[in-house]
């Protein structure tokens, strides 16, 4: 949903992180099991090779 009352175009687009709660820019992940996240930049980095994420 868009938040019509954002003064710029990206804070327009930017979704909340589904580790952080941030709202930022984001890249969809699904794991083996098919849940799908949506993940910030900086929340990709820290999980790392913990967990196998599939980009969407």
């Amino acid at each position: 949903m868009r938040n019509w009352f954002a003064k710029n175009k990206e804070d327009k687009l930017a979704q909340k992180c589904s580790r952080c709660k941030q709202a930022k820019k984001l890249i969809f992940y699904a794991n083996n099991f098919g849940v799908v996240r949506g993940l910030c930049s900086q929340c990709r980095k820290e999980i790392g090779d913990k967990e196998e994420l599939f980009p969407i």
